[in-house]
């Protein structure tokens, strides 16, 4: 992951498309209201005048209708004042240079695509660019007072991917010839993307130690999200049916979930079966899918389940996805999940949180503790614009990374 590329927001709605079909583990919900939880307050903890925005990427080119332009349509002017700095950040000058190619970005693609006009117009982009340029010299100069230095390897690793992507995408290395965007260039953004990584993963590097009295005084304060109905705890042999299966594919897997059922009654054992025989990922944990609500299945196969007792198999059951024999290990009456087994996904969250604190007050120290000049009037009255990023927060090296407890139900399957 490029951490901190262009600090683009996050998008923690990403589609999740599970291939395998296995059922979700326990506490499903429960991770699904911490991810929203931490979305939440992601998207309201950073609002920085020195946060960065990144110039549009060219979409497709809507066909030239010759339809007048709507009010949100519009294209950028050439700038007017001088060459020379056009901004001074404790000092170090910023010229007009870097601020031109930034600036053409957008008036290239706001010109081939008047929608991407901004509202605020050319002000607008004039705060954003001003803007992403002081962050960028902060950031510099913040790794340089750390010791930080941008790794070759993942400088070459942006590269590379930049000159794959030229080469698979025509419109992308057009856009970037008409910039006449050089080798140096490229070099220059990568590398500073590779600072903001190596200075976000240095200022969040504490938020990995979670101490044990927050851990329970944060499981206490969401003590209700932790509630659950009467679950069973199963392991399942599955036999996958195709939409494409035939009746006599369809009944070759009913017999063979039917030698199944035959094996067990003579003795054999679940686990060994399941792991020779079952499909998905499960069936490398002897088929266990953890604790399971009965809302979790159809009401045909959830009927048949809660008639059976702890160390009991079913018959063969199916619906329309497969053909199941289904072996309950456990049960529990409703009660609340205890802190042991959602610790996992409470440490990730209290991670996240302290990682977006530890950025946002890394992101305003530099600010407040910088002497920043803009030299150009019209840019200066451009900075009144204000802007809302969210910088990607980085994972920690290997080395800091530590283990999630085994009975963390994020690490198992989902």
């Amino acid at each position: 992951m490029a951490i901190g590329r262009e600090w683009r927001v996050r998008e923690e709605n990403r589609e999740s498309r599970v291939r395998d079909q296995d059922l979700p583990q326990r506490g499903s919900s429960c991770n699904v209201r911490a991810v929203n939880h931490r979305a939440r307050t992601l998207s309201l903890c950073l609002v920085l005048s020195t946060a960065c925005d990144s110039p549009p990427q060219p979409p497709p080119t809507p066909p030239d209708t010759g339809a007048p332009k709507t009010k949100r349509g519009g294209t950028l002017p050439e700038l007017e004042f001088g060459d020379g700095s056009v901004a001074r950040v404790n000092g170090v000058e910023i010229p007009r240079k870097a601020f031109d190619t930034y600036y053409d970005r957008f008036r290239i693609s706001m010109h081939k695509n008047p929608i991407l006009y901004p509202v605020g117009g050319a002000e607008a982009v004039k705060a954003r660019v001003i803007k992403r340029l002081i962050t960028e010299e902060l950031i510099r100069q913040e790794a340089k007072k750390l010791g930080l230095t941008a790794p070759e390897d993942k400088v070459k690793a942006i590269m590379d991917e930049t000159e794959a992507r030229l080469k698979r995408d025509a419109q992308y290395a057009e856009y970037h010839r008409q910039l006449g965007t050089t080798a140096e260039q490229w070099r220059a953004e990568a590398t500073v993307d590779v600072l903001k990584e190596e200075v976000l993963r240095v200022a969040v590097k504490e938020a990995f130690d979670i101490k044990d009295e927050v851990l329970k005084a944060a499981y206490q304060a969401r003590i209700g999200q932790y509630q659950h109905t009467d679950e069973m705890k199963l392991s399942r042999i599955r036999f996958d049916i195709s939409a494409s299966a035939t009746g006599d594919q369809i009944k070759f897997l009913r017999d063979r979930a039917k030698a199944v059922v035959g094996s067990l009654r003579k003795g054999a054992k679940f686990e060994e079966l399941a792991k020779e025989l079952s499909q998905g990922s499960s069936a490398e944990r002897g088929g266990d899918i953890g604790w399971q609500p009965r809302l979790a299945f159809s009401s045909t196969i959830g009927d048949v389940l809660w008639k059976l007792k702890p160390g009991q198999f079913s018959e063969v059951l199916e619906d329309e996805r497969g053909i199941y024999v289904y072996k309950v290990t456990g049960f529990r009456k409703a009660g609340v999940f205890p802190l042991d087994e959602v610790k996992g996904e409470l440490i990730l969250e209290l991670r996240r949180l302290r990682q977006a604190e530890l950025i946002t007050k890394l992101l305003v120290d530099m600010k407040n503790n910088a002497k920043i000049e803009v030299l150009v009037p019209e840019l200066e009255a451009a900075m009144t614009f204000t802007s809302t990023v969210m910088p990607e927060i980085p994972e920690p090296d290997p080395a800091d990374r530590p283990q999630l407890p085994k009975s963390s139900h994020l690490n198992q399957h989902q």
